[in-house]
């Protein structure tokens, strides 16, 4: 079970790597059957011409590229058709900003939660490629809440989009849903790994008092009574004398 159970850890690790593990500077044409895979093998280190990428079925397989426009976003349309086998599963579309230049922005507006300006929530929006700062609703009359989203508008402007909300929402990288299959494959498998480490039957056991013998946790209960019978000390008559005894001044002491 043990040695299984490293198996399929070491396949995890090679499945959540996307299979190659070399670095991208050595990837070859073909490193990778699908759009998903290729994803997968990026591991968060997004070339510059990307803008987004997002799913339009909900699947890991099929993505959607968004690359920065001109000669750049050619070429890495062209890097990816490289890299993939199968090019039906990558699709593209022209963006304004780069994924990089938004996670730039983002950083610089963290300080703002620190700050009483209502900020609620920042988060990637790949497929409208834009950073969405939620700020508060009840504060949407606030002259600092205000003066901040104007602020927003006029530094950053088509860059970012406000949300007026009053609900928390973990927005941090919203794509559509890659990394999102990948980690419930992994819990779905760790899941699976407990469960049958669990389910193991294994058998232990202890010295029986006094009898040298040794009893199983599976033994059954009449087992278990023959055991106790077994290593119970024999009867002693002085006792048995001394009980009785009691018993009948008891009994006499009543009478009287």
């Amino acid at each position: 079970m043990k040695r299984a159970g490293l198996l399929l850890a070491i396949g995890l690790i090679f499945l959540w790597n996307g299979i190659p593990v070399f670095g991208q500077e050595d990837w070859r044409e073909g490193a990778f059957g699908t759009a998903g895979e290729l994803y997968a093998g990026w591991k968060e280190d997004y070339p510059d011409y990307l803008c987004g990428v997002w799913t339009e079925n909900g699947g890991s397989v099929s993505l959607t590229f968004g690359v920065v426009a001109g000669e750049e976003g050619e070429k890495g349309k062209a890097e990816i058709l490289r890299l993939i086998r199968d090019d039906s599963t990558a699709t593209f579309v022209v963006q304004k900003y780069s994924r990089r230049e938004l996670l730039a922005i983002m950083e610089e507006l963290h300080s703002a939660f620190e700050e009483d300006k209502g900020l609620l929530s920042l988060g990637l929006m790949e497929r409208e490629n834009c950073i969405e700062v939620g700020l508060f609703k009840e504060r949407r009359e606030d002259p600092v809440t205000l003066a901040f989203a104007e602020t927003l508008v006029s530094q950053y402007g088509d860059a970012i989009s406000i949300r007026w909300t009053d609900e928390i929402t973990n927005l941090t990288a919203q794509s559509a849903g890659p990394e999102r299959f990948f980690a419930f494959f992994l819990l779905g498998m760790a899941f699976l790994l407990l469960a049958g480490l669990a389910l193991q039957r294994r058998r232990s056991f202890q010295p029986l008092p006094e009898t040298g013998g040794w009893l199983g946790r599976r033994s059954t209960l009449r087992r278990i009574e023959d055991a106790v019978t077994e290593s119970a000390p024999p009867p002693s008559p002085a006792l048995d004398e001394r009980i009785l005894g009691e018993l009948a001044r008891r009994k006499k002491q009543k009478n009287d």
